[in-house]
């Protein structure tokens, strides 16, 4: 994904029964990035933590982090996440890939 602007939904999808899964483990990695920022997930049913999923401080980074997420609701999709870039700065631009390598069940 590239952004295009600071906040991105993007819907999980895998082999799992979305009513029954709760959380997801995922492997995260920004590459070309520019300026220094960061990446938070979080459910995309809830107002943005102050949190960080993955850091970065220089242009054309590429770097990987892992984590947890819970997953939310949103427009009637179960197992969607918010990607948000930070800090609002327009200069400030990467891609990313979030790779899922596990999920929790309810």
């Amino acid at each position: 994904f590239f952004f295009s602007s600071r906040r991105r939904h993007t819907r999980l999808q895998g082999d799992w029964s979305s009513d029954v899964c709760s959380s997801d483990l995922y492997n995260l990695t920004v590459t070309n990035t520019r300026g220094w920022g960061f990446l938070s997930l979080y459910p995309a049913d809830i107002l943005r933590p102050d949190i960080s999923s993955i850091n970065w401080t220089t242009n054309y980074q590429t770097i990987a982090n892992g984590g947890i997420v819970a997953i939310g609701d949103w427009g009637g999709f179960y197992g969607a996440v918010e990607v948000y870039l930070g800090p609002d700065d327009s200069s400030v631009t990467t891609e990313y890939i979030i790779d899922i390598t596990g999920y929790f069940i309810l």
